[in-house]
């Protein structure tokens, strides 16, 4: 995966500091999913540590890469409005 040109995941992150920041973030974001009666499709994160701005994109098997793509896409729209 390409490298992020800014200087996003630079911090330096212990296994147990990523672990809670993901528990964390995971459990707002099913709260928010459960109220909006949606599911996620698609998680998108950023590397720390020796992985530093490494963008990982995890998808679910049922949606096909054009789909996400577009839905990607849809929501890069939606944020820069």
């Amino acid at each position: 995966m390409p490298l992020l040109k800014a200087k996003i995941g630079q911090h330096v992150l212990s296994r147990v500091d990523i672990e809670a920041i993901c528990k964390e973030r995971l459990e707002r974001w099913r709260k928010v999913l459960q109220a909006f009666e949606s599911t996620p499709f698609a998680l998108v994160s950023i590397g720390h540590n020796n992985r530093t701005g490494e963008i990982h994109v995890n998808v679910c098997e049922e949606i096909s890469s054009c789909a996400v793509a577009s839905i990607l896409r849809a929501a890069a729209d939606e944020l820069d409005e």
